[in-house]
């Protein structure tokens, strides 16, 4: 939290603390970060593909508190991290 606070500033749309510790399911992890984005799933695209899409509208740092917990989800957020407009 000390880094996302020192570097808040840095970046357009702020840090985005995304807390981890009670997520024990990797599953879990798209709809963790769509809460903090505010990112609601509707029936036409999977959930995954809109929180992308609202990402990639940011400048934001994003922090990943305990993700070493759901380590199996970078799977799911590595090809976000693909993405060059994502950085």
């Amino acid at each position: 939290m000390a880094v996302a606070d020192a570097l808040d500033a840095e970046f357009a749309d702020g840090a985005c603390f995304v807390p981890l510790a009670a997520v024990a399911d990797p599953e879990m992890v798209v709809p963790a970060l769509a809460d903090v984005f505010g990112v609601r799933e509707t029936g036409d695209r999977p959930l995954a593909e809109a929180l992308i899409e609202s990402m990639r509208r940011r400048h934001c740092l994003l922090v990943l508190d305990n993700f070493e917990q759901v380590v199996a989800a970078a799977l799911v957020v590595q090809p976000a991290g693909r993405d060059r407009r994502l950085r």
